[in-house]
């Protein structure tokens, strides 16, 4: 399945005329798109909207030839595998396709041999685009409350078992509080 995952089918080079083909950026990029894929042509300004990703031919100013660097893109259909939201384009209603299907479900079901689908560089940039752009922040979040919820749980032991700091109770009682909550 590894291989299945790395071949062309489901990561495409992506070649239009009408998007910039060289760009003062080195870096890779990693962008969603879920509208119909004919329509990818037109959407250049939607998927890169900022104006760092404006074309060359686009800027005023010049730049130093050495530091131009050639563009690719590729299409990675891996995320149509699974469960996703397709939002009609005149309409504007959203419906749910492949309604609970889930790649990442059939891999860890699949028997252990099968793990090495992990391996797929295509199946890596899925998962990392989605840990950066959904999970990230939220488990980020949780972490730093964690560690408030530490903090306050030593400096209320620390006054009332360590000290015996009977004055302060109520104010670190309500902040341990506060921190469970």
């Amino acid at each position: 399945m590894k291989h299945l995952l790395d071949s062309n089918v489901f990561c495409r080079p992506f070649d239009f005329d009408e998007w910039p083909s060289t760009h003062i950026d080195s870096n890779t990029y990693i962008r969603p798109f879920n509208n119909s894929l004919f329509d990818i042509r037109e959407s250049y300004r939607d998927i890169f909207w900022e104006e760092k990703f404006k074309a060359l031919n686009d800027e005023s100013d010049t730049h130093d030839s050495n530091k131009i660097y050639k563009v690719s893109y590729k299409l990675i259909m891996i995320p149509s595998l699974g469960e996703y939201v397709l939002t009609e384009k005149e309409t504007g209603i959203k419906q749910l396709v492949n309604e609970g299907v889930s790649l990442m479900q059939t891999s860890i079901d699949a028997a252990p041999k099968e793990l090495e689908i992990f391996d797929s560089d295509n199946l890596q940039k899925v998962i990392k685009f989605k840990w950066d752009k959904y999970t990230r922040s939220i488990h980020m979040f949780g972490c730093i409350m964690h560690f408030l919820y530490i903090t306050l749980l030593i400096l209320y032991v620390n006054a009332m078992y360590i000290h015996n700091n009977f004055e302060h109770k109520k104010i670190y009682e309500t902040l341990l509080v506060f921190g469970i909550i």
